[in-house]
């Protein structure tokens, strides 16, 4: 059950019409500790425990008039970055990181 609703939501986080740097950008994430993620983005939207040692942070940003979105979700395990997906209109780092 665990790994079927994992593999559905990176399935479901993973269709976005962003450009390709947007993900780029979000790789250099990956292997940072939960505190440096936190503090450059934010407290996140949502967190959802998937087990004691790990945890899904999700931001969301809209556009002015709400007509865009764009849904970031990074994995933490053991405390550090270790996945991330996102879905959305127009997927770009418009918040200061």
């Amino acid at each position: 059950m665990y790994k079927s609703v994992l593999a559905f939501m990176a399935l479901l986080l993973s269709s976005c019409v962003s450009s390709p740097d947007y993900e780029e950008q979000l790789q250099v994430w990956i292997g940072a500790n939960q505190q440096s993620l936190t503090n450059a983005w934010g407290d996140p939207a949502t967190v959802n425990y998937i087990t004691p040692n790990q945890q899904l942070l999700t931001y969301f940003q809209m556009s002015p008039d709400g007509a865009e979105f764009c849904r970031t979700t990074f994995t933490i395990t053991d405390g550090n970055v270790t996945d991330f997906a996102f879905e959305g209109d127009d997927c770009e780092m418009t918040m200061n990181y």
